[in-house]
Parts: structure tokens; sequence; C-alpha cells
């Protein structure tokens, strides 16, 4: 392949698909949390007690390890509002920084201020972990 040597694929996940499929993956079991994923203490944080999650729920139980797990490619998901869309690709630019360098490592840019401020109350949660600054 010119200019490189990799290749990136990209996985579609639709929410309604899911319904009829029955694969397996990381949250067999239902009542399984978020330790699966092997999130920082951070994170692992903000999601039980600044964002009272208590489980994920079935769009993030699929998605989050398709996310956080190496190799990483990209993801176009489709799924309704409030279905964990922004907390899941927060988790993944999240899981990826370093909190040690103090320098900028990630950027997500928002087609609308709508989104933007979806994003931004988001991350509001999660601003006690030494991982955002704003």
């Amino acid at each position: 392949m010119p200019g490189g040597d990799s290749i990136t694929t990209t996985d579609t996940y639709s929410a309604a698909a899911e319904d009829e499929s029955k694969e397996a993956n990381v949250f067999r079991n239902t009542q399984a949390g978020f330790e699966a994923l092997n999130l920082s203490p951070e994170l692992m944080k903000a999601l039980y007690e600044e964002m009272k999650f208590v489980r994920p729920n079935k769009f993030q139980s699929k998605i989050l390890p398709m996310i956080l797990t190496p190799p990483y490619k990209n993801l176009i998901a489709l799924a309704p509002t409030c279905s964990g869309k922004t907390t899941c690709f927060l988790l993944g630019i999240l899981s990826r920084v370093d909190p040690t360098l103090p320098s900028p490592q990630a950027l997500c840019i928002c087609p609308s201020i709508e989104l933007a401020v979806q994003v931004f109350v988001r991350c509001f949660y999660i601003k006690s972990t030494p991982l955002f600054y704003y």
C-alpha cells in the first residue's frame, strides 16, 4: 500500500441489529461492570462515583470492548439518543491519555454547538480525574 504499511478498517454497529445478534462478548453476565475493560482507577472512579453508572448498558457492552481493545479500528456506531455513545467515545479517548505528559494528547471536534455542549457536560463529570483539563 503506497505511503504506509497498515490498512484501517471500519466496523459498523447498529443498536437495532444488536437485538438480532446474540454474539458472546466481554459482558456475558448482565451484572458485569466496567472492571472487565481494564480502565484506569481514575476513569473507574469517574464512572461509578461521578457519573453514577452501575454497569454498562447493552450498547456500551457491545461497543466499549471494540473501542478499548487493540488493534484499534475506526468505528461507526448508530444508536438512539441517550444510548451512551458520548461516554463510549470519551472513554476511548481518555483511556489513551497519559496524565504524566503535560501536553495536549487528544482533540475532540464536534460538528454542532449542541454536540459540543453534550461532550463538555459529559467531560465535566470526569473533571476530577487528572486526565481532564479544560
